[in-house]
C-alpha cells in the first residue's frame, strides 16, 4: 500500500488534462477533415465523374470518410474515458489528502507508508489510559479511513494499469 498511498497523495493529474485535450482536439480535428474531404473533393467528384472506374474510385473516397468518422468517434471516446478516470483519481485523491489534514489537525502524523503514527512516537506516555484509548481509537479510526481511500483508488488503478505502472 506505501507506494499507492504517496502515488495518491502526490500525483500530479495535469497531464491527464492534456491528454483529454490533444484526444479531444483529434476528434476535432477529424471532424473537420471528413467534412472538407466531402466538400472539396468527394461531392465535387460526384457530380463530374461516371462510369465503372469513377464509381470505385468514389466507393474508396466515401470508405475513407468513413473511416475518418470513426477515428473522430474513437478519439473522442478516449478523451471522455481519460476524463472520467482522472476526475475519479482526483476525487480519490482530495478525500485523501482532507482526511490526512484532519488527522494532522489531531495532532497525529501520517508517514510515508500511510500510517498514522501518534504525535509521540509509538506510546503515549503522559495520557491516562482512557486518554490512551481514545487515541488509539482515532487513530484507528483515521488509518481506517486512509486504508478506504487508497483501495479505491487503487481498486479503480487496476482497471487502468497502465496509467500507474501496475
Amino acid at each position: 500500500m506505501t507506494s499507492y498511498y504517496l502515488r495518491l497523495l502526490k500525483q500530479d493529474f495535469s497531464d491527464c488534462d492534456e491528454a483529454t485535450t490533444a484526444w479531444h482536439r483529434l476528434s476535432t480535428h477529424m471532424d473537420e477533415l471528413n467534412n472538407q474531404h466531402r466538400t472539396k473533393v468527394t461531392g465535387p467528384l460526384h457530380a463530374h465523374w461516371s462510369g465503372d472506374d469513377a464509381d470505385s474510385a468514389l466507393f474508396y473516397l466515401e470508405d475513407l470518410e468513413s473511416r475518418f468518422g470513426i477515428v473522430r468517434t474513437e478519439a473522442m471516446a478516449i478523451s471522455e474515458t481519460i476524463r472520467g478516470a482522472a476526475s475519479k483519481m482526483l476525487a480519490a485523491q482530495i478525500h485523501l489528502r482532507s482526511t490526512v489534514k484532519e488527522c494532522e489537525g489531531e495532532g497525529l502524523w501520517v508517514d510515508d507508508g500511510g500510517t498514522v503514527r501518534p504525535p509521540q512516537g509509538p506510546v503515549f506516555p503522559s495520557e491516562s489510559e482512557n486518554d490512551k484509548a481514545e487515541s488509539f481509537g482515532t487513530m484507528l479510526s483515521y488509518q481506517q479511513e486512509i486504508n478506504r481511500c487508497v483501495n479505491r483508488a487503487r481498486r479503480r488503478v487496476m482497471r487502468r494499469p497502465r496509467r500507474w505502472g501496475a
